[in-house]
């Protein structure tokens, strides 16, 4: 079987680079993207044609180190350029002018798919171990020859370049498994094993086409496996049906649509920015005064549950600890618009770092704070002085709580090496926000007694985080979440296909979690993804608008993959290999000594 391998030597330097490049360009129709075309499967037809010029041998000596690294940075250029094309323009508005914002997109681009690297450093050193370990006895050279069989091979590689999937860091999660979401709500078993379990099916299927490329034998189990799995998904369709007994809850959404020039300025303390946007969210959020595409709401609206405003709606750092001693100092613009409406509002903004504070208090400090309109060079003055944050305001003048955002985005909201990269970075990026990261997941609770969480901008599309989340705040409240509440502001992209692919990346939380996510954005996409994956009213991107949804909350019981995470696909890919193994064992290789 080992000699039936082609030598990955004898493909020139041309075909590496062309399939390579190719296979980029398919991964990133997995995703929403400028090119307007999406295919489910495109991405393992990608990553095939990736493995096809990898060695993908268990032992065996490889081909040099440097030419095995090649595919993968060309793979990783392209479709970092292709599919996010977008980050150019977001540097720019932190600090990243021409050319280093494109300098930016291509360091990404040689990281955006960095599990390729993980899974080729960890093969290398597989092979150096296998060849250690099955040089000692006879027993350990069996069990390799069985795991060189086709179909325990595939298996094996695709438990390990989806592990490495799963846990290689990365600023924004693009799987392999991501673009089955155009088989929503054919999407059954996302409630068990989440993203990562179509992720290792696709990977499989991966090996299995690259297998017969270069063997030119089909992986019949492989094939059998995948086939399955497909059907199962489809008979069990994910399926969102609330009763007429459930609780209900209307929520306001409102999309300002404040651009960048314009927050900023409100942010630095510019009365008419300031009082613009505050304007702006009024007429949103107040039912007689707001206006949608030029129409008035009808004069009668349903009771309004909880108005969401998107990430950093308020421009200016509040102090949690004053606010909750003394209510006179929560801003006056959501507390107005609470007492009019007589409901709560859920608001993003910012609050200081009271912890950091009080360690640089002068001596003979009261403690007391005092709510602030800060400036600009106020709040860049100290490394990690404020949080990322969206406050829960409860009628008639008590803040509920407030959470700090914990993932923070690169060369956005930080930058690598902490406090070193803040010293050299401050004043050359002055638009860099330097936050704190949050430490703690509060749950919290409408009118109607029904519970929610929160999650800031991209930790949405961190499967992992939002499970964490999730978890910790139940073991907390003792209370399911009944939905998740996603602010964000993609003001900063300038592009549409970033906000697509925002939220294309979020409807795999609802379908993991089977629960509903609203989002509340500055500039779209603003609206409710279902359980099954899909999405209700939205207001469109970059519109100035309001839509109140009427969202029913049955009783939600954490899913298996809520519970287990990665460890429902581990264990069916070890049941999977330990069965292709027995096969070999007990019935191919007696068939094959009976024949000789």
């Amino acid at each position: 079987m080992i000699n039936a391998y082609s030598d990955i030597k004898k493909n020139g330097l041309s075909f590496v680079m062309i399939t390579s490049a190719l296979g980029g360009v398919l991964y990133v129709l997995g995703f929403p993207s400028f090119v307007g075309v999406q295919l489910f499967l495109a991405p393992s037809l990608g990553v095939s044609l990736l493995l096809l010029n990898l060695d993908l041998r268990l032992s065996c000596p490889s081909t040099t180190f440097y030419r095995q690294l090649l595919p993968i940075i060309i793979f990783s250029i392209f479709f970092g350029i292709i599919g996010l094309y977008w980050i150019p323009r977001s540097a720019e508005t932190v600090g990243f002018s021409p050319p280093f914002n494109y300098l930016l997109l291509m360091f990404y681009s040689l990281i955006s798919a960095p599990q390729y690297i993980s899974f080729f450093l960890l093969l290398t050193l597989g092979r150096y171990l296998s060849a250690r370990i099955s040089g000692h006895t006879s027993r350990y050279q069996n069990i390799f020859l069985h795991l060189r069989s086709l179909s325990s091979r595939n298996l094996l590689l695709a438990l390990l370049l989806t592990l490495c999937e799963y846990w290689t860091p990365t600023a924004v999660p693009t799987y392999i498994g991501h673009g089955y979401m155009q088989l929503a709500p054919y999407l059954g078993l996302a409630n068990y094993g989440g993203e990562i379990i179509f992720s290792f099916f696709a990977f499989w299927l991966s090996f299995i086409i690259v297998g017969y490329l270069k063997e030119k034998r089909i992986d019949l189990m492989g094939t059998i496996f995948f086939l399955l799995f497909l059907a199962i998904n489809f008979i069990l369709p994910l399926k969102y049906a609330p009763t007429t007994a459930d609780p209900v809850n209307h929520i306001r959404l409102v999309q300002a649509n404040v651009d960048s020039l314009l927050k900023d300025s409100a942010k630095k303390g510019v009365r008419q920015a300031y009082e613009q946007v505050f304007a702006t969210y009024y007429q949103l959020s107040y039912p007689l005064s707001a206006k949608l595409n030029g129409t008035p709401p009808a004069p009668v609206d349903p009771p309004i549950d909880l108005i969401i405003w998107p990430e950093t709606a308020y421009p200016f750092s509040l102090s949690l600890g004053s606010m909750i001693k003394d209510p006179t100092t929560i801003p006056k613009w959501p507390l107005y618009i609470s007492s009019l409406i007589k409901t709560d509002i859920f608001f993003g903004g910012y609050v200081n770092n009271d912890k950091k504070n009080s360690k640089n208090k002068p001596t003979g400090s009261t403690g007391s704070t005092e709510l602030t309109e800060l400036t600009e060079s106020d709040e860049l003055s100290q490394y990690e002085q404020t949080y990322n944050s969206v406050f829960f305001l409860q009628y008639p003048e008590k803040i509920q709580g407030v959470y700090n955002k914990h993932l923070l985005i690169p060369f956005g909201e930080t930058l690598p090496f902490g406090g070193i990269s803040y010293r050299v970075f401050n004043k050359l990026l002055p638009e860099m926000g330097f936050f704190a990261r949050g430490d703690s997941f509060p749950t919290f609770s409408t009118k109607n007694n029904t519970q929610f969480v929160s999650v800031i901008c991209y930790e949405i599309i961190f499967s992992e985080f939002v499970r964490k989340v999730l978890n910790q705040a139940q073991a907390a409240s003792n209370l399911p979440a009944h939905f998740l509440v996603n602010v964000s502001n993609d003001s900063w992209s300038n592009t549409l296909t970033e906000q697509e692919q925002h939220l294309f990346l979020a409807r795999w939380r609802a379908i993991e979690h089977n629960l509903p996510i609203i989002r509340s954005t500055n500039t779209g996409i603003s609206t409710i993804i279902y359980p099954d994956g899909s999405l209700g009213p939205t207001i469109p991107i970059n519109t100035t608008g309001q839509l109140t949804i009427k969202i029913a909350t049955p009783y939600r019981i954490p899913t298996f993959f809520q519970r287990w995470g990665v460890a429902v696909t581990v264990i069916f890919a070890l049941v999977a290999l330990a069965t292709s193994v027995i096969l070999v064992t007990l019935v191919i290789n007696p068939t094959r000594r009976s024949i000789n």
